[in-house]
């Protein structure tokens, strides 16, 4: 897995020596008495007292889960006081202050953004957090986030390691291939988390961009969830076993009721079993668990490796060398360019073996500037050659690695003819997938774009509804970040905003329960249409007109006197068809059964 870092070994000689609030209970989507009773009558049925019950568990513990984790902690996010310069965009948005970005429709908001996300919740994230960003431009975000307590979301992480995911095990002297301040989440600048670590931060300046060591943005993540209080939610160090469907009782039979998700696995520092309940399942594994493999004859033999790592580990244990046999590196990705890179570094002969055409318009390289990423471009051009310009180094475009044996030869085919190679290591780089082994084949045949058993980032990905990630074929269950093809930390937490957007939506216009009323889901106008105002009613107890805004004396919710008085102070700037909205919600409202409905306020990799 590769996608936002960059393995500068040029500056590498300079790197390498560095190295609770309670929960309230105006939680949103908090289960009621027959869930907990449901609960109950799981614990009892499974045997386990390790039962819990949570409102969504999260599979994973990289930047995607750490966002997502973030805004289901209470932290809302809504448009600053800027202007942005997308004129559409901002007036959408402006129109309906004081909402947040989790009480809005989100298929209007994108309409008509574009970007380099194929997600449209991910753009406009980018859109709103990294204006103009592909332009070279840094300009501050259009997004403030507040925290609002007691409203957060009972939920659990769960992640292999500490925080932070694959960044905590990829090769912490690379650099990131993103710009530092695209690697960071809400509310926490990495510069200045960097100025406050250190005297003078570890970035790096290539071609008039500044970047940062997998190192740094390791170990910010990590501190991340320290900083922002996240550290309750957080069950690191825990292996998932199993995810599964399960029926609490016949009701959940019913089409109208909610089915539960079953989430088993163990602590690998306690060495005990955990299992969880939960009618929502986020999967945030990221791409990067399992090497691809060739599939031929030889590839289990010992002196047959997949992760760079393990070429920096031989290198170290000096089992490897400026006298070794050459190694082979197979693959013309990110990560297989990583690999020469170090390998020239230490000295070491490199047979290259890519089966593209050098000028296939497909090639990562191809789509990197050439002023921002030189050590790329070097090897890019090492490929082109013939061999003979660059010592140490022969490359075999167009060829295919077609059988490994004993005593270090391997068999390439090539468009005219076959070579037989005599090399030390063979390092297979050919991208990674994730480990979905906890879901039965038969789910993840349901979750992907094809029939096939596993799920491929590229070849079979997760299919989800655009504005909520839930898969369209499990309710339930969702899925964001490399799964859904977000590689990229400054896409990926556009995801991590359609789900809480969803599960507060769904929530917010559910039907209620006993007669009551929602009061802010009714008050709700049309939003996207450029030719009305609104009138919008927050959580904090703030309304605004088209020409008024009012701060309640009595606090959330508003009374119906407080609602109709605020709608008289706008009305003589009102249209008729606002005129018409303003009658049918006096008509809903005639005699509210008001509640406190609570409302939470609110780049990695890619394989290549």
């Amino acid at each position: 897995m590769r996608g936002d870092i960059f393995d500068g070994h040029e500056g590498k000689r300079k790197a390498n020596g560095r190295r609770g609030r309670e929960e309230g209970e105006g939680g949103m989507w908090v289960p009621n008495q027959s869930t907990s009773s449901a609960n109950n009558d799981k614990q009892s049925k499974s045997g386990s007292r390790e039962t819990e019950y949570k409102e969504i568990v999260i599979v994973g513990n990289g930047p995607s889960a750490i966002c997502l984790s973030y805004i289901l902690a209470g932290n809302w996010p809504y448009y600053g006081d800027s202007i942005h310069p997308i004129e559409f965009l901002h007036h959408r948005l402006a129109s309906h202050l004081p909402l947040s970005l989790l009480e809005q429709d989100l298929e209007v908001l994108c309409e008509g953004l574009e970007g380099r996300s194929n997600n449209p919740v991910s753009v406009l994230f980018d859109t709103l957090n990294h204006v103009d960003a592909d332009l070279g431009v840094e300009m501050p975000s259009f997004l403030q986030w507040k925290l609002h307590h007691g409203r957060d979301v009972d939920h659990v992480v769960l992640g292999r390691g500490p925080p932070g995911g694959a960044w905590q095990s990829m090769e912490q002297s690379a650099l990131t291939l993103s710009l530092s301040h695209w690697m960071e989440l809400p509310s926490l600048s990495y510069k200045e988390w960097q100025q406050r670590r250190l005297r003078s931060p570890s970035v790096h300046v290539i071609g008039k961009q500044y970047r940062a060591l997998v190192a740094d943005v390791a170990q910010y993540y990590q501190e991340y969830v320290r900083l922002q209080q996240l550290e309750r939610y957080f069950r690191n160090h825990a292996v998932v076993t199993s995810v599964c469907r399960v029926e609490l009782d016949e009701s959940s039979l019913s089409s109208d009721k909610p089915r539960y998700w079953e989430v088993r696995g163990y602590s690998t520092w306690e060495q005990t079993p955990f299992c969880y309940v939960t009618p929502n399942v986020v999967l945030a594994t990221g791409v990067s668990d399992m090497p691809n493999r060739l599939q031929v004859s030889g590839e289990d033999l010992p002196f047959v490796l997949h992760s760079l790592s393990q070429l920096e580990q031989l290198v170290a244990e000096k089992k490897l060398g400026w006298r070794s046999d050459p190694i082979m590196i197979v693959g013309a990705g990110l990560t297989a360019a990583d690999a020469i890179i170090s390998a020239r570094f230490y000295g070491l002969a490199v047979v290259h073996v890519f089966r593209r055409d050098f000028e296939d318009p497909d090639l990562i390289f191809k789509k990197l500037p050439e002023n921002m990423y030189p050590e790329y471009h070097k090897v890019y051009r090492m490929m082109k050659s013939d061999g003979g310009e660059y010592r140490g180094y022969r490359p075999y475009a167009r060829h295919r690695l077609q059988e490994i044996v004993d005593g270090g030869k391997v068999r390439v085919d090539g468009p005219n003819a076959s070579v037989v190679v005599k090399v030390s290591y063979v390092f297979v780089l050919i991208g990674s997938r994730a480990d979905l082994s906890f879901l039965d084949l038969d789910s993840q045949a349901r979750l992907g774009s094809n029939p096939l058993p596993l799920i491929d980032s590229k070849q079979n990905a997760i299919v989800v509804d655009a504005y909520s990630y839930e898969s369209i074929h499990e309710k339930g269950l969702f899925a964001l970040g490399p799964l859904v093809g977000d590689n990229f930390v400054r896409f990926l937490q556009g995801g991590a905003l359609a789900i809480a957007n969803h599960l507060n939506r769904r929530q917010a216009t559910s039907n209620p329960e006993n007669g009551e009323t929602d009061l802010y889901a009714e008050s709700l106008p049309p939003i996207g249409c450029s030719d009305r105002q609104s009138t919008g009613y927050s959580p904090n107890g703030t309304a605004q007109s088209s020409n008024a805004r009012r701060v309640w004396d009595g606090g959330w919710p508003p009374t119906y006197e407080d609602r109709e008085q605020s709608e008289m102070d706008g009305k003589e700037s009102l249209d008729s068809t606002e005129e018409e909205v303003l009658r049918t919600l006096k008509l809903k409202l005639k005699k509210p059964r008001m509640r406190r409905f609570s409302h939470p306020n609110c780049d990695k990799l890619h394989s290549v």
